[in-house]
Protein backbone atom coordinates (compact mmCIF):
# COMPACT_ATOMS: atom_id res chain seq x y z
CA UNK A 1 0.00 0.00 0.00
CA UNK A 2 1.38 3.32 -0.53
CA UNK A 3 0.09 6.90 0.56
CA UNK A 4 0.88 10.18 -0.70
CA UNK A 5 2.62 12.37 1.80
CA UNK A 6 -0.25 14.31 1.65
CA UNK A 7 -2.48 11.11 2.91
CA UNK A 8 -0.06 9.98 5.15
CA UNK A 9 -0.21 13.87 7.40
CA UNK A 10 -4.10 13.62 7.07
CA UNK A 11 -4.03 10.04 8.62
CA UNK A 12 -1.95 11.26 11.75
CA UNK A 13 -4.36 14.37 12.03
CA UNK A 14 -7.19 11.97 12.35
CA UNK A 15 -5.56 9.78 14.65
CA UNK A 16 -4.94 12.96 16.80
CA UNK A 17 -8.43 14.16 16.80
CA UNK A 18 -9.64 10.71 17.39
CA UNK A 19 -7.27 10.55 20.40
CA UNK A 20 -8.01 13.89 21.77
CA UNK A 21 -11.65 12.92 21.50
CA UNK A 22 -10.85 10.22 23.77
CA UNK A 23 -9.06 12.54 26.11
CA UNK A 24 -11.78 15.32 26.49
CA UNK A 25 -13.72 11.91 27.87
CA UNK A 26 -11.62 11.47 30.86
CA UNK A 27 -10.27 14.89 31.59
CA UNK A 28 -13.50 17.84 31.86
CA UNK A 29 -10.90 20.55 31.79
CA UNK A 30 -8.90 19.33 28.94
CA UNK A 31 -9.37 22.29 25.87
CA UNK A 32 -8.21 24.51 29.07
CA UNK A 33 -4.85 22.69 29.44
CA UNK A 34 -1.63 24.37 28.80
CA UNK A 35 -0.49 23.13 25.19
CA UNK A 36 2.46 21.36 27.66
CA UNK A 37 0.05 18.77 29.08
CA UNK A 38 -1.83 18.39 26.19
CA UNK A 39 1.08 17.47 24.57
CA UNK A 40 2.15 15.09 27.32
CA UNK A 41 -1.77 13.67 27.58
CA UNK A 42 -1.91 13.16 23.68
CA UNK A 43 1.41 11.30 23.81
CA UNK A 44 0.13 8.74 26.73
CA UNK A 45 -3.20 8.55 24.81
CA UNK A 46 -2.04 7.59 21.86
CA UNK A 47 1.09 5.03 22.50
CA UNK A 48 -1.39 3.42 25.23
CA UNK A 49 -4.70 4.01 23.78
CA UNK A 50 -7.39 5.31 25.50
CA UNK A 51 -9.19 2.41 27.38
CA UNK A 52 -5.97 1.33 28.92
CA UNK A 53 -4.97 5.24 29.98
CA UNK A 54 -8.33 4.95 32.08
CA UNK A 55 -8.02 1.30 33.35
CA UNK A 56 -4.29 1.70 34.38
CA UNK A 57 -3.20 4.85 35.18
CA UNK A 58 -5.72 5.95 37.73
CA UNK A 59 -3.55 7.98 39.92
CA UNK A 60 -2.10 9.65 36.76
CA UNK A 61 -5.84 10.21 35.59
CA UNK A 62 -6.92 11.44 39.35
CA UNK A 63 -3.77 13.82 39.38
CA UNK A 64 -4.84 15.47 35.92
CA UNK A 65 -8.23 16.17 36.89
CA UNK A 66 -7.31 18.14 39.83
CA UNK A 67 -4.72 20.09 37.96
CA UNK A 68 -2.17 18.35 40.11
CA UNK A 69 1.01 18.09 36.97
CA UNK A 70 3.87 17.40 39.54
CA UNK A 71 1.91 14.11 40.42
CA UNK A 72 1.04 13.68 36.77
CA UNK A 73 4.81 13.75 35.52
CA UNK A 74 5.37 10.94 38.20
CA UNK A 75 2.82 8.93 37.68
CA UNK A 76 3.16 8.95 33.75
CA UNK A 77 5.88 6.97 33.67
CA UNK A 78 5.24 3.47 31.04
CA UNK A 79 6.66 0.27 31.07
CA UNK A 80 8.24 -0.41 27.88
CA UNK A 81 9.16 2.92 26.75
CA UNK A 82 12.00 4.21 26.19
CA UNK A 83 13.70 6.46 29.32
CA UNK A 84 14.23 9.33 27.09
CA UNK A 85 10.41 9.36 25.45
CA UNK A 86 9.40 8.66 28.94
CA UNK A 87 11.24 11.78 30.33
CA UNK A 88 10.26 13.92 27.58
CA UNK A 89 6.43 13.12 28.67
CA UNK A 90 7.34 13.61 31.92
CA UNK A 91 8.45 17.19 31.11
CA UNK A 92 5.82 17.97 29.69
CA UNK A 93 3.90 17.74 32.87
CA UNK A 94 6.76 19.80 34.37
CA UNK A 95 5.94 22.78 32.16
CA UNK A 96 2.41 22.54 32.32
CA UNK A 97 3.18 22.69 36.65
CA UNK A 98 4.99 26.31 35.78
CA UNK A 99 2.45 27.49 33.50
CA UNK A 100 3.92 27.01 30.40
Amino acid sequence: MHLSNDDAIQACIADVQETEKGLRGLYANYDHFTDNAKTGLVDMGFNLGIPRLRNEFPKFNAAVNRGDWGTAATESHRTGIGDKRNADTAHNFQQALAGH
